[in-house]
Parts: C-alpha cells; sequence; structure tokens
C-alpha cells in the first residue's frame, strides 16, 4: 500500500510538468542567410555606372555595376577580324587540297606525293587556326559581357563597396557589393554532446528574436555530428521561410528544441533509487523502482505522462 501511494505521487510530480520540460533543451544560436557573398568582377576595369544600393532587393541577373567597356568593345571587333580571315584561309586551303587530292588520284599523277600531302597539312593547320581564332572570338564576348556585373541570385544589398570612377581589379579580387539572401533563413545551434542522440531531424524548435518578441517556429533540418573539441557540443540547423522578411539575419535568438528521446540516470526518490530509466516520446516516461523482493513484477499506470514498475521479482 505504501509502495502504491509512493508511486501515485512520484508519478503526480512527473505529470505536473517536469516531462514536458525534459523534451525541451533551450537553445539559443544565430539567424544565417540562406546565402551570402561578395559579389566581385571577372574583369578589370573602371567602375562607369553603380545600379544599386544598400538596402535594395535585387533579382537573379539583374545588373549591378557596369564597367567601362571601351576596350572590351574593341577587342571584341579585332576578335571577330581575325575569326573571318580565320575563315577565308580555311575556304582557301580546302580548296587548294581539293585540287591536288584530284590530281593525285589520276593514272598518271601530274603532282608529286610531297605536294599533295604538304595541301592536306595546310588545310589541317588552317582550320586549327579557325578553331583558335573561335576560342579567342568567344572570350572577348565574354569578357564584354563581364563588364556588366550581374546578381548571382535574387536578395537584399547589405554593402556598397565602390563609387563611379574607382578602379577595379581581379588581383587582387575586389569587391564590389555584398549580397545576402533571406528568402529563407537558417537558426543555428549547438546541442550539448550529451543529447547527441536526442535531437533528430524533423524536431520541433520554437524561437523568438531579441527585439521583436513574436514566436516562430520551425523544424530541425540537419544536425551535424562532429563535435567541438572546445564546447563539446554539435551544432544544428532549422530552416525558417522568411518571405515577409520579418526576421534579420544576424540577430540573435533563444528558443527550445524539441527532443524525441533521452535517458535519465541516477534519480532519487525519497532515498530509493530509480534505475533503468527508458527512453520516453509521445509524453510517457517508463521507470523501474528497485525493491527488496524478487517474486514478481508489477507496473503502475499512474499517469498519463508516466509509467512506473516496482520489481518484486521476476518469474521464469
Amino acid at each position: 500500500m505504501n509502495k502504491s501511494i509512493f508511486t501515485f505521487a512520484a508519478a503526480l510530480l512527473f505529470s505536473t510538468g517536469f516531462a514536458e520540460e525534459a523534451r525541451k533543451l533551450p537553445i539559443c544560436g544565430t539567424l544565417k542567410p540562406r546565402a551570402s557573398c561578395k559579389v566581385g568582377a571577372q574583369v578589370s576595369g573602371r567602375v562607369q555606372e553603380v545600379l544599386c544600393k544598400e538596402g535594395q532587393f535585387v533579382q537573379e541577373g539583374q545588373i549591378l555595376v557596369k564597367l567601362d567597356a571601351t576596350f572590351f568593345t574593341l577587342d571584341v571587333t579585332r576578335q571577330e577580324a581575325l575569326f573571318h580571315n580565320a575563315e577565308a584561309s580555311v575556304e582557301e586551303a580546302e580548296l587548294e587540297a581539293q585540287r591536288m587530292d584530284n590530281l593525285w588520284k589520276k593514272p598518271d599523277p601530274s603532282v608529286s606525293k610531297k605536294s599533295y600531302e604538304e595541301a592536306q597539312f595546310r588545310l589541317r593547320q588552317k582550320k586549327n587556326a579557325l578553331t583558335q581564332s573561335t576560342a579567342e572570338l568567344r572570350a572577348a564576348e565574354a569578357r564584354l559581357k563581364e563588364a556588366s556585373v550581374e546578381a548571382p541570385f535574387s536578395g537584399m544589398i547589405t554593402r556598397c563597396y565602390i563609387d563611379k570612377g574607382d578602379g577595379v581589379t581581379t588581383v587582387p579580387p575586389v569587391a564590389l557589393v555584398e549580397l545576402i539572401d533571406i528568402s529563407k533563413l537558417t537558426f543555428e545551434f549547438s546541442i550539448p554532446q550529451e543529447k547527441l542522440g536526442a535531437v533528430q531531424l524533423g524536431a520541433a524548435v520554437a524561437f523568438q528574436m531579441e527585439g521583436d518578441g513574436k514566436t516562430y517556429t520551425a523544424q530541425v533540418t540537419q544536425a551535424i555530428p562532429a563535435i567541438d573539441e572546445n564546447t563539446r557540443s554539435f551544432r544544428c540547423q532549422a530552416e525558417i521561410e522568411n518571405t515577409t522578411h520579418d526576421l534579420k539575419a544576424g540577430a540573435f535568438v533563444r528558443g527550445t528544441v524539441e527532443l524525441y528521446h533521452d535517458r535519465l540516470k541516477n534519480l532519487h526518490f525519497g532515498g530509493a533509487k530509480a534505475s533503468g530509466f527508458k527512453d520516453f516520446s509521445e509524453g510517457c516516461i517508463d521507470c523501474i523502482l528497485p525493491s527488496e523482493k524478487s517474486l514478481n513484477r508489477e507496473s503502475f499506470r499512474a499517469s498519463p505522462n508516466v509509467n512506473f514498475s516496482t520489481d518484486r521479482g521476476r518469474r521464469g
């Protein structure tokens, strides 16, 4: 009777909130943008026009900065002329090679084998020169296109490092603007090493951003099982849709993450040690309380949150 009262009292203790608290772990961390980069130019030149400003939202492919394209345009014109010359040279070499081929294949050839082979060799040389000229023309066109620096993805301009007239180099690289994508943020936080098996993908996360007061929800999308030697913790990430841009990248947030299972050890109930605490989930905990006798095993359902068992022995 006394053991039943003890079991019922312990169950009430757990059902009043301890189990629920044990399933939620306090966390804090930082909101990181979905993507972030310092946009640079792939060609060197002088800034002709800056077409964006800090705080502006831009679309992927939108032109952010224009460099002076005068020399790039001239280079394209020069490469186009060289390309057309290479094409004409190939046409001439093909005619010569065909003429030599016809003369060489006559029953009584009127050209030497050396002249025939030289014509074929010159044709291959002209074709190789045309291939090279084609590549150089494409490279010149690409450099001209790169004189207009485009946004690599949709996002917000957070910093603008250059002004009209500034020189831009590729070695060393010069950052033009900083761009971040905040349509989706990543809440990154750390979990103690002992909770490595307790955090699962899809675990519920609730948090608040300092200075905002609203409660936001998310789910764990990644748990990186690499332990930091200094803090003995591992990193977790939860992704949050941020289409309204209410959340700010870089903000410090606090919240909780739901633990789907855990092991509680070395608990004491009025001098009696509770051993063999089992994994719990869905608000139900199983615990085995030791007893002095070893005759059978009784289980008590004292609460919807707790299952307690008292070992009086085992049959078989």
